[in-house]
């Protein structure tokens, strides 16, 4: 199994933006995080459909198997940043349990395009992974989309106690089908002795596959299926494009409902928590 290496954003000369003040972003929404991360999803999910009979969404909540969570620890999670709090924020539960929210989309897009935010795509591509993974605040250009991708993303690592997300995508780009994993955590800025000075970072760290320059791509083909598989993420086909976006250490609502709860108790419950998403008949 592929190991991913970490990259760590260094400030540039012109400034970045610290990975705090993109973690500020979402504000104070009126309703709550997870009720949030689903409201964004999902219009992100309508943006993104490319058949006419509409996508199909999947939403979990589980704890990771033994299995899985070696491969968290051993694949995606290797390396650590050098921030001692964001360092200690990723070990957390890696030797217990953890817990993600997952997200997953098919008949979609994906996270499509070019992968590095300095490069045009002349194939009429969206640049749906710039957008979600390197640029804040860049606009919506599809039809009926509305909002940046900065507020909506920034809502998927508030939800999460650690700031860390791992997206897992099957897209077309230059006409064959593309998979792509990359994990992303949002620390607070920090500096590193180097050289005898001191180097600032942002506080932004990447998971993937080192670029051999400044940074890293996103893992690709059968070794990112293949550490989707490890990880128990949805199985995705040939043509099952779409996008799964996991969040570790989700903040979730108090009340959560049994597996055996079901009919007319469940969702008066489901109404109360998430009625937005519900029929109102």
């Amino acid at each position: 199994m592929t190991r991913l290496s970490l990259f760590s954003e260094p400030f540039a000369p012109t400034g970045n933006m610290a990975g705090e003040g993109f973690r500020r972003l979402l504000g104070r929404p009126a309703l709550g995080l997870l009720q949030t991360v689903l409201r964004e999803s999902l219009q992100n999910v309508v943006d993104a459909a490319i058949t006419d009979e509409g996508p199909k969404v999947l939403v979990r909540v589980r704890t990771l198997t033994a299995d899985a969570r070696r491969a968290l620890r051993g694949a995606v999670f290797a390396e650590r940043p050098a921030a001692e709090c964001s360092a200690r924020d990723l070990h957390g539960s890696l030797d217990a349990e953890v817990r993600v929210l997952e997200i997953a989309d098919f008949r979609t897009i994906g996270l499509s395009g070019p992968t590095r935010a300095d490069l045009v795509q002349d194939g009429g591509e969206p640049p749906n992974f710039v957008n979600f993974f390197r640029n804040v605040g860049a606009g919506r250009d599809s039809h009926q989309g509305g909002g940046t991708y900065g507020y909506g993303k920034s809502a998927f690592y508030a939800v999460s106690q650690c700031a860390t997300i791992l997206a897992d995508s099957l897209t077309r780009h230059d006409g064959k089908e593309t998979r792509r994993f990359l994990g992303c955590h949002l620390g607070a800025a920090f500096d590193v002795a180097l050289n005898g000075a001191r180097k600032r970072y942002t506080g932004r760290h990447w998971w993937g596959v080192s670029d051999a320059t400044d940074g890293v791509d996103p893992l690709g083909g059968d070794a990112a299926a293949e550490l989707s598989r490890a990880l128990g993420l949805p199985i995705r086909g040939p043509g099952d494009t779409g996008t799964t976006i996991v969040v570790r250490d989700p903040e979730l609502p108090g009340v959560l409902l049994p597996a055996r709860w079901a009919g007319h108790e469940a969702r008066r419950l489901w109404r109360e928590l998430y009625g937005f998403l519900l029929p109102s008949s």
